[in-house]
């Protein structure tokens, strides 16, 4: 036990630097030396023992009682004196409370340097449980996504399956009741067929009787033969309305003739009174066009129309030459009732009509190469309308009319801001061509013509048509 203290105390004293902190020399000259309580430490060892050794008994198990209980003391008497060397030559020393401090403080940084690499370690562990969270959370939505998407495929077949089949089913009824009604005209045919030949039959034996009477009773001489049948076209049908006119329908047209504007008032409303002139205008033309529908009797039309006239002169105190014109641009609504007359007539009817709608109005006047008015106004118009329509062809008609067509009173300014009031009426004779969009409508089937009479009524005989 001396020497590994002896032998530990010879190492510190080489190497006095432990843990980095060098330790006071100042020890070995103390008084109170490690080797003068070592000393005292193995001194009374000895004495211990020899006392021991002096006062056991001869009783062995009560000697090894005694010696380790004398052991004990010897170990706590060491233990004392190692206890008060350390106080001595360690506690009061400002190297070694260095020393201790550096010691715990190194203690402390590896205790922080393990709790921070502890925490980096947690956090490493979080983020890898986060990701792989993520990445479970990434796999769970991408499934529901496909989920998702395979149900609305799934919800798109079943709806165009669904659809195929009400169509499918659409069909079939639209089948079925085309069927029926294929079945129920073959029956409507069959049935017209019978009646056709039996009332041929019942035509055919009246004949022969007529016949039989004829021979047996010869018709006086004054007697005029029956007027021929109608020809009829082949097929038995016709396709022309009495008079050739064409069917219902939306139709369109031209027209164009001429116009009369004659002569026109115009008063000019100064600040001090008023004066009146007299516009005279040339003949002038008209053109426009026209679109309706048909329904026998009437017509219901829209038409544009535009009327042109040239001034010829002015007459105020004077009676100057002017030049100028006065135009009409037209927007009106028609309507026509169309008088229903006799084939004889050779396909004319005769109509009567009014319309009502604006009329743009531009006039413009000179005198002498100097401008006296140049203005417009939109105002009210109406018209109306009597004339004669022939039928062309099936989809074709020409009309001839006479229309008299009104506007309530423009009012002009003049280049130096007079205000002149003035009237627009006129005379029109126009001619138009118009076309039906609809097929006429084809008349009934015209009955077939009867087989001349045979002689004897023979064939009545043999066909068994008497009853």
């Amino acid at each position: 036990m001396n020497r590994t203290l002896g032998h530990s105390a010879a190492l510190k004293r080489q190497n006095p630097a432990v843990d980095g902190v060098a330790l006071p020399r100042t020890t070995a000259q103390s008084p109170h030396s490690h080797a003068f309580y070592l000393r005292r430490a193995c001194y009374g060892g000895a004495a211990l023992c020899l006392c021991l050794h002096l006062a056991l008994p001869a009783n062995p198990a009560m000697a090894g009682a005694a010696r380790h209980s004398l052991m004990l003391q010897l170990a706590q008497s060491v233990t004392d004196c190692l206890n008060t060397w350390i106080e001595e030559n360690f506690t009061n020393s400002s190297e070694v409370k260095a020393w201790w401090a550096a010691r715990e403080a190194r203690i402390a940084a590896e205790a922080a340097e393990k709790a921070q690499k502890a925490v980096v370690d947690a956090y490493d562990k979080a983020v890898r449980q986060a990701q792989a969270a993520l990445s479970q959370i990434g796999k769970y939505a991408a499934a529901s996504m496909e989920y998702a998407v395979q149900e609305q495929v799934y919800n798109a077949f079943v709806a165009a399956r669904a659809e195929q089949q009400r169509r499918l089913d659409q069909a079939r009824r639209e089948t079925n009741a085309a069927v029926k009604t294929e079945q129920a005209a073959a029956e409507k045919v069959n049935i017209r067929d019978q009646k056709i030949i039996i009332d041929w039959s019942a035509a055919a034996e009246e004949r022969c009787k007529e016949q039989q009477q004829r021979v047996e009773e010869p018709p006086p001489k004054s007697e005029k033969p029956p007027p021929p049948a109608p020809a009829v076209p082949p097929g038995g049908t016709g396709m022309l309305l009495p008079g050739g006119v064409p069917g219902d329908g939306l139709y369109a047209g031209g027209m164009g003739g001429w116009t009369h504007l004659g002569t026109v008032d115009a008063v000019s409303h100064f600040e001090d009174g008023s004066a009146t002139d007299r516009d005279h205008h040339a003949e002038g033309f008209a053109a426009g066009a026209r679109l309706g529908v048909k329904q026998v009797p009437w017509r219901f039309e829209g038409e544009f129309g535009y009327r042109r006239n040239g001034l010829d002169s002015i007459t105020y105190d004077t009676d100057p030459k002017a030049a100028g014109r006065t135009q009409a641009y037209t927007f009106l609504g028609n309507a026509i009732y169309d008088f229903a007359l006799p084939p004889q007539w050779g396909g004319v009817t005769p109509h009567l009509g009014a319309g009502i709608g604006v009329a743009h109005l531009t006039t413009r006047q000179s005198i002498s190469g100097f401008t006296v008015l140049n203005s417009s106004d939109t105002v009210f118009a109406y018209q109306g309308i009597a004339g004669l329509r022939l039928a062309l062809a099936p989809n074709w008609a020409f009309d001839l009319d006479y229309r008299y067509l009104a506007t309530s009173d423009p009012t002009y300014r003049s280049p130096g801001g007079v205000r002149v009031s003035s009237s627009y009426r006129t005379h029109n004779v126009l001619a138009s061509l118009t076309y039906s969009f609809a097929a006429p409508p084809p008349l009934a089937a015209a009955p077939a013509a009867l087989p001349p009479p045979l002689a004897n009524c023979s064939w009545c005989s043999s066909t068994g048509t008497r009853r």
